[in-house]
């Protein structure tokens, strides 16, 4: 092979001023099939020659184009002009595969195509959309999301059309880079054709890698589609290659189920059986970059998944990272440390306390999100009496950036209380008003803050016998799939609304529907708040009945940890399609920052012409 470079090289040098334009780009294009960059950098110069660009075809430029693309040769900016102004002046008689070639070639070499001229090469791709090979789609769209712009939605609408016409030859990465294009533009699937893409993903699973089924969720999750049925398939799937995958894959995979609300059990038993070495947990988090562990972290918290080793990992790393060096972004540190106060991971206070002085560093570009977060983590610390009474991130941030946090958190809980009930919790209040007026000490209110505006109640009262009551009205944006368990954020309101002194009630959605009287509401109420009555430890007791007894999902490490703070729930109908509440809807009072998409992921070189 090396001989042959060399000859290759020779014969380049040789005879470069007497190549035409076709035979630079074929010797070009071969270059990269060889891996033979010097040979191609000495070979650009001549082919971008006015003499030789001006009588180059399409394919010709489409092909130095993504050789140098294949060689990673980092092409200037007035290298690029040449040649996509070349390529534009024969656009006509461009065939499909050369525009996607060169559009793929340009996002992949992290470059831009102007805004018009992408316009005028994806209108050359539509019009002949009908020659289009089942990869050329998807890299078309993969390369516009990368480069950060927009196909339109008429064009968007033919690129799908042409694809599921061509969709019985596609490959998974096909499907993968076609749904993670669509969702990076911020754009949309049509339900029936995201139906036929996760269809035809499902068929040829077998034969997907980690990132693309991590992209494939990753783009429904972000698109903000319903659980789609093939999930379970796809985590067993991921679970299965989780020795292939990278932190990315993972991180991607975490982010999504958290998002959809729905947990990744088939990834969290393999992180178990693998645990028994201790070294792929490890590796993943030792190769993971910030924003993944942050990922990993806000889905373990969302999620309520309080295993006994993955969360408090994921922590410990980032401190490890960070080390003062101030590699996290201010997002990512209040992701991770939101996550530890969600999941009650009183263990890991130090941890806590040193990424929230790293984020304390950061609050030039502090967003609404992150204070609303830091200030639940204080709360947190605060309830639990660590690392000492009454102290919280006092020490950690300063008096003045704690009253950021505080004003920013009472500001969210008055616009919460602002805004108009839903039907079900409005139709709770009602029944509740309209309960026997020796029921209550105080007449009860219906989106009332605690006394220290903690927590946001959606009907709070006190009985006749002075036991303080929060009424929480569960929708399905308050339960995880697939174990109908409680969200991290509606366990961790629970807490909180427990060390206030409350008892709490939860109202399962899916229980008050079966009441189709006002008499049956009535009796449902009184029965809950009974059970206060009778019940010592209100708070344990007022949960949904457990439908079955949950174990912790990861063993335990070195250091015992306490069971996951979990409460388990009856098991509701189904929610899918068109009334599904949209995944990761707001959590009554936790706003976890939703995170950036993931990182671009080369979807694989496209064929030459």
């Amino acid at each position: 092979m090396q001989q042959l470079l060399s000859e290759l090289h020779e014969l380049a040098v040789r005879l470069q001023q007497q190549c035409g334009a076709r035979e630079l780009a074929n010797i070009i294009h071969s270059c990269s099939k060889l891996s033979s960059p010097d040979t191609a950098k000495l070979l650009l110069p001549v082919f971008l020659q006015t003499s030789t660009l001006q009588h180059a075809k399409p394919q010709e430029v489409s092909n130095v184009v993504w050789a140098a693309a294949t060689l990673q040769l980092q092409l200037t900016a007035v290298q690029l002009q040449q040649l996509l102004g070349s390529f534009a002046a024969v656009l006509a008689d461009a065939k499909p595969q050369e525009v996607s070639n060169t559009l793929w070639a340009v996002a992949t070499m992290g470059l831009q195509v102007p805004p018009e001229l992408l316009q005028q090469l994806l209108g050359r791709f539509v019009a002949v959309l009908a020659d289009a090979n089942p990869q050329a789609v998807p890299n078309t769209l993969w390369a516009v999301a990368g480069m950060g712009q927009q196909v339109l939605p008429k064009q968007l609408q033919q690129l799908l059309g042409r694809f599921a016409a061509v969709l019985a030859d596609a490959q998974p990465q096909a499907v993968s880079n076609t749904l993670w294009g669509v969702a990076t533009m911020g754009q949309q699937v049509p339900a029936q054709q995201l139906q036929q893409l996760l269809g035809k993903f499902a068929a040829v699973l077998a034969d997907a890698k980690p990132q693309e089924v991590s992209n494939i969720l990753w783009a429904v999750a972000d698109m903000g589609q319903p659980l789609p049925q093939q999930l379970p398939m796809m985590l067993a799937a991921f679970a299965k290659l989780l020795l292939d995958a990278k932190p990315q894959a993972v991180s991607n995979i975490m982010w999504a189920c958290g998002k959809m609300q729905y947990v990744p059990l088939p990834l969290l038993q393999s992180l178990q059986q693998q645990q028994q070495q201790r070294q792929l947990l490890q590796q993943l988090l030792t190769a993971a970059k910030p924003q993944e562990l942050a990922n990993m972290a806000w889905a373990c918290g969302q999620l309520g998944h309080k295993g006994q080793l993955l969360p408090g990992a994921l922590l410990q790393q980032a401190v490890r990272q960070d080390g003062g060096t101030g590699s996290f972004t201010l997002q990512e540190l209040c992701n991770l440390c939101w996550s530890a106060a969600v999941l009650d991971l009183q263990q890991c206070v130090h941890h806590v306390r040193q990424l929230a002085a790293a984020a304390s560093k950061l609050f030039s570009i502090t967003s609404d999100e992150e204070l609303q977060q830091l200030q639940q983590v204080h709360l947190w610390l605060l309830d639990s009496q660590l690392p000492a009474p009454g102290q919280g991130l006092s020490g950690v941030l300063t008096q003045q950036q704690l009253e950021q946090c505080r004003a920013s958190w009472e500001q969210q809980l008055t616009a919460t209380s602002m805004r108009q009930l839903s039907y079900l919790q409005q139709s709770v209040f009602d029944a509740v008003l309209q309960l026997p007026p020796n029921t209550w000490q105080q007449q009860p209110q219906s989106e009332q803050p605690t006394a220290d505006k903690a927590c946001l109640i959606d009907v709070a009262a006190v009985t006749t016998s002075g036991v303080k009551v929060a009424i929480e009205v569960e929708g399905p944006q308050h339960y995880v799939q697939p174990d109908n368990t409680l969200t991290g954020p509606t366990l961790f309101r629970n807490r909180a609304l427990a060390a206030r002194g409350y008892a709490v009630i939860s109202i399962p959605y899916w229980e008050w529907d079966e009441l189709h009287s006002k008499a049956q509401q009535q009796q449902y109420l009184l029965a809950k708040l009974q059970a206060v009555k009778k019940q010592p430890d209100v708070t344990a007791a007022l949960m949904p009945p457990p439908a079955a007894q949950q174990q912790p999902i990861l063993a335990a490490a070195a250091v015992q940890q306490q069971q996951p703070d979990v409460a388990v729930a009856p098991q509701p109908p189904a929610v899918t399609g068109a009334g599904a509440v949209a995944p990761g809807a707001a959590e009554g009072n936790s706003h976890p920052r939703r995170r950036r998409r993931p990182r671009r992921v080369d979807p694989g070189n496209p064929q030459g012409s």
